[in-house]
Protein backbone atom coordinates (compact mmCIF):
# COMPACT_ATOMS: atom_id res chain seq x y z
CA UNK A 1 0.00 0.00 0.00
CA UNK A 2 2.80 2.41 0.87
CA UNK A 3 4.59 1.73 -2.42
CA UNK A 4 1.36 2.22 -4.38
CA UNK A 5 0.67 5.49 -2.60
CA UNK A 6 4.20 6.74 -3.25
CA UNK A 7 3.93 5.83 -6.93
CA UNK A 8 0.60 7.65 -7.35
CA UNK A 9 1.91 10.70 -5.49
CA UNK A 10 5.05 10.82 -7.64
CA UNK A 11 3.23 10.70 -10.98
CA UNK A 12 0.61 13.23 -9.86
CA UNK A 13 3.24 15.76 -8.80
CA UNK A 14 5.25 15.13 -11.94
CA UNK A 15 2.27 15.69 -14.23
CA UNK A 16 0.69 18.52 -12.20
CA UNK A 17 3.50 20.38 -10.35
CA UNK A 18 1.08 23.04 -9.12
CA UNK A 19 -0.50 20.41 -6.88
CA UNK A 20 2.52 20.69 -4.58
CA UNK A 21 1.30 24.07 -3.36
CA UNK A 22 -2.00 22.47 -2.30
CA UNK A 23 -0.43 19.70 -0.23
CA UNK A 24 0.44 20.62 3.35
CA UNK A 25 0.82 17.20 4.95
CA UNK A 26 4.01 15.07 4.85
CA UNK A 27 4.52 13.07 1.67
CA UNK A 28 4.18 9.70 3.42
CA UNK A 29 0.86 10.73 4.95
CA UNK A 30 -0.47 12.00 1.63
CA UNK A 31 0.55 8.77 -0.08
CA UNK A 32 -1.37 6.81 2.55
CA UNK A 33 -4.44 9.03 2.10
CA UNK A 34 -4.36 8.48 -1.67
CA UNK A 35 -4.41 4.70 -1.34
CA UNK A 36 -7.02 4.82 1.42
CA UNK A 37 -9.28 7.05 -0.69
CA UNK A 38 -9.05 4.84 -3.77
CA UNK A 39 -9.60 1.71 -1.71
CA UNK A 40 -12.73 3.22 -0.13
CA UNK A 41 -14.09 4.13 -3.58
CA UNK A 42 -13.55 0.65 -4.98
CA UNK A 43 -14.95 -1.05 -1.87
CA UNK A 44 -18.19 0.98 -2.07
CA UNK A 45 -18.90 0.42 -5.77
CA UNK A 46 -21.46 -2.30 -5.09
CA UNK A 47 -23.61 -0.10 -2.82
CA UNK A 48 -24.65 3.23 -4.39
CA UNK A 49 -25.58 4.79 -1.04
CA UNK A 50 -22.17 3.92 0.43
CA UNK A 51 -20.40 5.17 -2.70
CA UNK A 52 -22.23 8.50 -2.46
CA UNK A 53 -21.23 8.83 1.19
CA UNK A 54 -17.58 8.05 0.43
CA UNK A 55 -17.45 10.53 -2.45
CA UNK A 56 -19.11 13.25 -0.36
CA UNK A 57 -16.63 12.63 2.44
CA UNK A 58 -13.69 12.88 0.05
CA UNK A 59 -15.23 15.92 -1.61
CA UNK A 60 -15.50 17.74 1.70
CA UNK A 61 -11.78 17.22 2.19
CA UNK A 62 -11.14 18.98 -1.13
CA UNK A 63 -13.41 22.02 -0.69
CA UNK A 64 -10.39 24.26 -0.18
CA UNK A 65 -8.88 23.09 -3.48
CA UNK A 66 -10.02 24.49 -6.82
CA UNK A 67 -10.92 21.24 -8.53
CA UNK A 68 -11.63 21.84 -12.22
CA UNK A 69 -12.71 19.57 -15.07
CA UNK A 70 -9.27 19.79 -16.78
CA UNK A 71 -7.59 18.88 -13.50
CA UNK A 72 -9.92 15.90 -13.04
CA UNK A 73 -9.17 14.72 -16.59
CA UNK A 74 -5.43 15.07 -16.03
CA UNK A 75 -5.47 13.17 -12.74
CA UNK A 76 -7.62 10.46 -14.29
CA UNK A 77 -5.25 9.93 -17.21
CA UNK A 78 -2.22 9.87 -14.94
CA UNK A 79 -3.65 7.29 -12.57
CA UNK A 80 -5.07 5.03 -15.27
CA UNK A 81 -1.78 5.28 -17.18
CA UNK A 82 0.19 4.34 -14.07
CA UNK A 83 -1.96 1.28 -13.41
CA UNK A 84 -1.68 0.20 -17.03
CA UNK A 85 2.09 0.46 -16.82
CA UNK A 86 2.37 -1.32 -13.47
CA UNK A 87 -0.08 -4.11 -14.28
CA UNK A 88 2.10 -5.47 -17.09
CA UNK A 89 -0.89 -5.89 -19.40
CA UNK A 90 -3.17 -7.46 -16.77
CA UNK A 91 -5.48 -4.44 -16.67
CA UNK A 92 -8.08 -5.16 -19.34
CA UNK A 93 -9.69 -2.40 -21.44
CA UNK A 94 -12.96 -2.97 -19.58
CA UNK A 95 -11.25 -2.57 -16.20
CA UNK A 96 -9.42 0.51 -17.45
CA UNK A 97 -12.67 2.10 -18.63
CA UNK A 98 -14.39 1.21 -15.36
CA UNK A 99 -11.62 2.84 -13.35
CA UNK A 100 -11.79 5.94 -15.53
CA UNK A 101 -15.55 6.10 -14.96
CA UNK A 102 -15.13 5.91 -11.19
CA UNK A 103 -12.53 8.70 -11.24
CA UNK A 104 -14.79 10.78 -13.51
CA UNK A 105 -17.66 10.33 -11.07
CA UNK A 106 -15.58 11.26 -8.04
CA UNK A 107 -13.92 14.21 -9.78
CA UNK A 108 -17.22 15.49 -11.13
CA UNK A 109 -18.68 15.29 -7.64
CA UNK A 110 -15.77 17.33 -6.27
CA UNK A 111 -16.39 20.03 -8.88
CA UNK A 112 -20.13 20.03 -8.15
CA UNK A 113 -19.62 20.22 -4.40
CA UNK A 114 -17.20 23.13 -4.64
CA UNK A 115 -19.60 25.08 -6.88
CA UNK A 116 -22.77 24.35 -4.92
CA UNK A 117 -21.60 24.00 -1.33
CA UNK A 118 -20.53 27.64 -1.30
CA UNK A 119 -24.25 28.29 -0.77
CA UNK A 120 -24.21 26.03 2.28
CA UNK A 121 -21.14 27.80 3.65
CA UNK A 122 -22.89 31.14 3.25
CA UNK A 123 -25.97 29.81 5.08
CA UNK A 124 -23.82 28.48 7.91
CA UNK A 125 -22.04 31.80 8.38
CA UNK A 126 -25.15 33.98 8.23
CA UNK A 127 -27.35 31.78 10.42
CA UNK A 128 -24.57 31.34 12.99
CA UNK A 129 -24.23 35.12 13.22
CA UNK A 130 -27.99 35.46 13.67
CA UNK A 131 -28.13 32.68 16.25
CA UNK A 132 -25.58 34.52 18.37
CA UNK A 133 -27.13 37.95 17.97
CA UNK A 134 -29.68 39.32 20.49
CA UNK A 135 -31.72 40.85 17.67
CA UNK A 136 -33.93 37.84 16.96
CA UNK A 137 -35.41 36.09 19.97
CA UNK A 138 -39.05 35.61 19.09
CA UNK A 139 -38.38 31.98 18.27
CA UNK A 140 -36.37 31.61 21.44
CA UNK A 141 -39.26 32.92 23.51
CA UNK A 142 -41.56 30.35 21.95
CA UNK A 143 -39.01 27.59 22.47
CA UNK A 144 -38.59 28.50 26.13
CA UNK A 145 -42.31 28.19 26.64
CA UNK A 146 -42.82 31.81 27.70
CA UNK A 147 -46.54 31.69 28.35
CA UNK A 148 -46.45 33.28 31.78
CA UNK A 149 -46.12 29.91 33.47
CA UNK A 150 -43.02 28.06 34.58
CA UNK A 151 -41.65 25.49 32.08
CA UNK A 152 -42.71 21.97 32.90
CA UNK A 153 -39.16 20.65 33.07
CA UNK A 154 -37.53 21.43 36.45
CA UNK A 155 -33.96 21.38 35.10
CA UNK A 156 -34.86 23.69 32.23
CA UNK A 157 -36.67 26.11 34.52
CA UNK A 158 -33.77 26.15 36.97
CA UNK A 159 -31.42 27.00 34.11
CA UNK A 160 -33.73 29.74 32.83
CA UNK A 161 -34.21 31.19 36.30
CA UNK A 162 -30.46 31.75 36.67
CA UNK A 163 -30.54 34.12 33.70
CA UNK A 164 -26.88 33.59 32.76
CA UNK A 165 -26.47 34.94 29.23
CA UNK A 166 -30.19 34.89 28.55
CA UNK A 167 -32.92 37.46 27.94
CA UNK A 168 -35.34 38.27 30.77
CA UNK A 169 -38.93 38.19 29.61
CA UNK A 170 -41.81 38.09 32.04
CA UNK A 171 -41.55 35.37 34.66
CA UNK A 172 -38.89 33.42 32.77
CA UNK A 173 -35.51 34.13 31.20
CA UNK A 174 -35.20 33.37 27.49
CA UNK A 175 -31.89 32.13 26.00
CA UNK A 176 -30.71 34.51 23.30
CA UNK A 177 -27.51 32.86 22.05
CA UNK A 178 -26.85 29.44 20.57
CA UNK A 179 -24.80 28.32 23.55
CA UNK A 180 -27.51 29.13 26.07
CA UNK A 181 -30.38 27.89 23.91
CA UNK A 182 -28.48 24.63 23.44
CA UNK A 183 -27.96 24.32 27.19
CA UNK A 184 -31.65 24.94 27.78
CA UNK A 185 -32.74 22.34 25.22
CA UNK A 186 -30.15 19.88 26.56
CA UNK A 187 -31.69 20.27 30.01
CA UNK A 188 -35.15 19.62 28.56
CA UNK A 189 -33.85 16.43 26.90
CA UNK A 190 -32.09 15.29 30.12
CA UNK A 191 -28.56 15.94 28.81
CA UNK A 192 -27.82 18.77 31.20
CA UNK A 193 -24.81 17.03 32.76
CA UNK A 194 -23.37 15.64 29.52
CA UNK A 195 -19.69 16.62 29.64
CA UNK A 196 -18.92 15.50 26.11
CA UNK A 197 -21.69 17.75 24.75
CA UNK A 198 -20.12 20.70 26.55
CA UNK A 199 -16.79 19.98 24.88
CA UNK A 200 -18.35 19.86 21.42
CA UNK A 201 -20.46 22.92 22.16
CA UNK A 202 -17.30 24.87 23.07
CA UNK A 203 -15.90 24.06 19.62
CA UNK A 204 -18.99 24.88 17.53
CA UNK A 205 -17.77 28.36 16.60
CA UNK A 206 -14.52 26.98 15.19
CA UNK A 207 -16.38 24.20 13.38
CA UNK A 208 -18.52 26.77 11.60
CA UNK A 209 -15.62 29.12 10.88
CA UNK A 210 -13.57 26.32 9.31
CA UNK A 211 -16.33 24.40 7.51
CA UNK A 212 -14.55 24.91 4.18
CA UNK A 213 -11.04 24.35 5.53
CA UNK A 214 -11.05 20.61 5.97
CA UNK A 215 -7.53 20.38 7.37
CA UNK A 216 -8.28 22.87 10.12
CA UNK A 217 -11.73 21.35 10.73
CA UNK A 218 -10.13 17.95 11.21
CA UNK A 219 -7.64 19.42 13.68
CA UNK A 220 -10.46 21.03 15.68
CA UNK A 221 -12.40 17.76 15.72
CA UNK A 222 -9.32 15.89 16.90
CA UNK A 223 -8.83 18.39 19.72
CA UNK A 224 -12.48 18.04 20.72
CA UNK A 225 -12.08 14.25 20.69
CA UNK A 226 -9.02 14.46 22.95
CA UNK A 227 -10.95 16.59 25.42
CA UNK A 228 -13.87 14.14 25.32
CA UNK A 229 -11.54 11.24 26.08
CA UNK A 230 -10.34 13.03 29.22
CA UNK A 231 -13.85 12.63 30.65
CA UNK A 232 -13.77 8.86 30.21
CA UNK A 233 -16.87 8.88 28.02
CA UNK A 234 -17.75 5.45 26.62
CA UNK A 235 -21.01 6.03 24.75
CA UNK A 236 -21.68 9.17 22.72
CA UNK A 237 -25.14 9.96 21.36
CA UNK A 238 -24.29 12.02 18.27
CA UNK A 239 -27.91 11.93 17.12
CA UNK A 240 -29.02 13.64 20.34
CA UNK A 241 -26.51 16.46 19.86
CA UNK A 242 -27.74 16.96 16.30
CA UNK A 243 -31.36 17.08 17.43
CA UNK A 244 -30.59 19.65 20.14
CA UNK A 245 -28.44 21.69 17.77
CA UNK A 246 -31.11 21.89 15.08
CA UNK A 247 -33.88 22.65 17.58
CA UNK A 248 -31.81 25.48 19.02
CA UNK A 249 -31.01 26.95 15.62
CA UNK A 250 -34.65 26.78 14.49
CA UNK A 251 -35.62 28.76 17.56
CA UNK A 252 -32.93 31.41 17.14
CA UNK A 253 -33.25 31.84 13.36
CA UNK A 254 -37.04 31.59 12.95
CA UNK A 255 -37.50 34.01 10.07
CA UNK A 256 -34.84 32.66 7.71
CA UNK A 257 -34.91 28.99 8.65
CA UNK A 258 -35.92 26.70 5.77
CA UNK A 259 -35.02 23.39 4.14
CA UNK A 260 -31.69 24.78 2.89
CA UNK A 261 -30.71 25.74 6.44
CA UNK A 262 -31.69 22.29 7.71
CA UNK A 263 -29.62 20.67 4.97
CA UNK A 264 -26.58 22.90 5.48
CA UNK A 265 -26.39 22.34 9.23
CA UNK A 266 -27.05 18.62 8.90
CA UNK A 267 -24.24 18.45 6.34
CA UNK A 268 -21.81 20.23 8.67
CA UNK A 269 -22.73 18.07 11.65
CA UNK A 270 -22.48 14.83 9.67
CA UNK A 271 -18.92 15.77 8.66
CA UNK A 272 -17.96 16.86 12.17
CA UNK A 273 -19.51 13.72 13.64
CA UNK A 274 -17.50 11.45 11.35
CA UNK A 275 -14.25 13.31 12.03
CA UNK A 276 -14.79 13.09 15.79
CA UNK A 277 -15.68 9.39 15.54
CA UNK A 278 -12.46 8.69 13.62
CA UNK A 279 -10.41 10.71 16.10
CA UNK A 280 -11.99 8.94 19.09
CA UNK A 281 -11.21 5.54 17.60
CA UNK A 282 -7.55 6.53 17.25
CA UNK A 283 -7.44 8.09 20.72
CA UNK A 284 -8.82 4.99 22.44
CA UNK A 285 -6.44 2.75 20.48
CA UNK A 286 -3.32 4.87 20.98
CA UNK A 287 -3.88 6.00 24.57
CA UNK A 288 -2.53 2.87 26.36
CA UNK A 289 0.77 2.55 24.44
CA UNK A 290 1.26 6.34 24.51
CA UNK A 291 0.73 6.38 28.28
CA UNK A 292 3.34 3.63 28.67
CA UNK A 293 5.81 5.53 26.48
CA UNK A 294 5.37 8.87 28.26
CA UNK A 295 5.58 7.15 31.64
CA UNK A 296 8.92 5.62 30.69
CA UNK A 297 10.58 8.98 29.99
CA UNK A 298 12.97 10.46 32.52
CA UNK A 299 13.27 14.20 33.18
CA UNK A 300 16.06 14.68 30.64
CA UNK A 301 14.12 13.02 27.82
CA UNK A 302 10.97 14.92 28.77
CA UNK A 303 12.77 18.26 28.65
CA UNK A 304 14.25 17.36 25.27
CA UNK A 305 10.75 16.66 23.94
CA UNK A 306 9.47 19.95 25.36
CA UNK A 307 12.30 21.86 23.70
CA UNK A 308 11.79 20.02 20.43
CA UNK A 309 8.08 20.88 20.43
CA UNK A 310 8.81 24.61 20.53
CA UNK A 311 11.68 24.41 18.06
CA UNK A 312 9.47 22.70 15.51
CA UNK A 313 6.50 24.98 16.23
CA UNK A 314 8.53 28.18 15.83
CA UNK A 315 10.07 26.82 12.60
CA UNK A 316 6.59 26.19 11.19
CA UNK A 317 5.01 29.38 12.58
CA UNK A 318 7.69 32.03 13.32
CA UNK A 319 5.06 34.53 14.49
CA UNK A 320 4.27 32.16 17.31
CA UNK A 321 7.31 33.49 19.17
CA UNK A 322 5.42 36.76 19.63
CA UNK A 323 2.83 34.92 21.75
CA UNK A 324 5.16 32.74 23.85
CA UNK A 325 7.16 35.16 25.99
CA UNK A 326 6.79 33.32 29.29
CA UNK A 327 9.63 31.89 31.34
CA UNK A 328 11.26 28.63 30.32
CA UNK A 329 9.64 26.79 33.23
CA UNK A 330 6.22 28.06 32.15
CA UNK A 331 6.82 26.94 28.55
CA UNK A 332 7.84 23.50 29.79
CA UNK A 333 4.65 23.35 31.87
CA UNK A 334 2.53 24.19 28.80
CA UNK A 335 4.28 21.53 26.72
CA UNK A 336 3.76 19.03 29.53
CA UNK A 337 0.03 19.77 29.60
CA UNK A 338 -0.12 19.30 25.82
CA UNK A 339 1.49 15.88 26.17
CA UNK A 340 -0.92 15.01 28.97
CA UNK A 341 -3.88 15.98 26.79
CA UNK A 342 -2.59 13.81 23.95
Amino acid sequence: REAAGEAIYAVLVESEPELLSLFHSPRALLATHLVTGFSALIAALGVPRDLKAVVEGLGCKHLNIEVTIPLVASVREVIVGLLLAESAGNLTPAASNALASVLNYAGGAFVYMRLNFSRRLSILASSWATANSPKEYAGAKAMAGDTGDEPADDDAYEWLRKGDGALAHGAAVVPETFEHMFQFNAAVMKFRDSEWMDEVLDSMATFVANAANVGRLQEECELAALRIVQHGVVEIDFAAFKAIMLASLRSLVPKAWDHDHEEAWSWLWDNVQQLIKDALAKAYAFEPPLAVFLGSLDSVATNQIHTGVYQRFFAMAPRGEDHFKQSTSRLHFIADRVLALS
